[in-house]
């Protein structure tokens, strides 16, 4: 809702400094050292101001993992209105790039060891796209594949396990990309879909 006195951007604004600040401490202390007062104090705001946006750390890691997911949507969606003939899986894939791995992401694959079930945003939303791709793809299961491949590229760019040169992750960018084009558009044979 808007109201001419800004508030409702200032609430936004707080709101999004406390994102940040709970995944700084996550960084910078590790995932126990996530409490409510730890984030209000390096999000600068009282312990109040915090309780005003989130209830419990629970709240909070959902609201982290319900941001992230958003970012990846909206960039998905940026592609998709700058490029309209493609498919989902190109977005996908270009998400990537467009909206890269934050101390965010890193941040809730913390926090998920910890309560799997704060984290059930990615889950909702990895399982919803499942769902687009197995009903708007002219091949489900090459876009299943590479829905599986640009996970595991993003996981471990993620965890640090990333040995490609970059030349090497463009060039598997671009695989990606073409064959994201090529489920998207080539009918398959209902025998092989089956």
């Amino acid at each position: 809702m808007y109201r001419p006195d800004g508030i409702v951007q200032v609430v936004s604004e707080t709101r999004e400094r406390l994102l940040r600040a709970a995944g700084n401490v996550i960084h910078r202390d590790g995932v126990r050292a996530l409490t409510l007062e730890s984030v209000a104090r390096a999000a600068g705001v009282s312990k109040g101001g915090l309780l005003y946006h989130f209830s419990n750390k629970r709240a909070l890691i959902e609201a982290m993992a319900q941001a992230r997911v958003a970012e990846v949507r909206v960039a998905m969606e940026h592609h998709h209105e700058r490029n309209p003939g493609t498919g989902p899986m190109t977005s996908y894939v270009t998400s990537l790039d467009t909206a890269p791995d934050t101390h965010l992401d890193t941040a809730l694959w913390a926090a998920a060891i910890e309560d799997p079930e704060a984290v059930t945003a990615f889950r909702q939303a990895f399982a919803e796209f499942q769902r687009t791709v197995r009903t708007s793809t002219a091949d489900p299961t090459m876009a299943t594949l590479v829905r599986l491949a640009c996970d595991g590229l993003w996981l471990t760019e993620l965890v640090g396990l990333d040995v490609l040169e970059p030349d090497e992750r463009t060039s598997v960018m671009q695989r990606m990309l073409a064959l994201a084009a090529e489920s998207a558009d080539h009918p398959v044979d209902e025998e092989v879909r089956r």
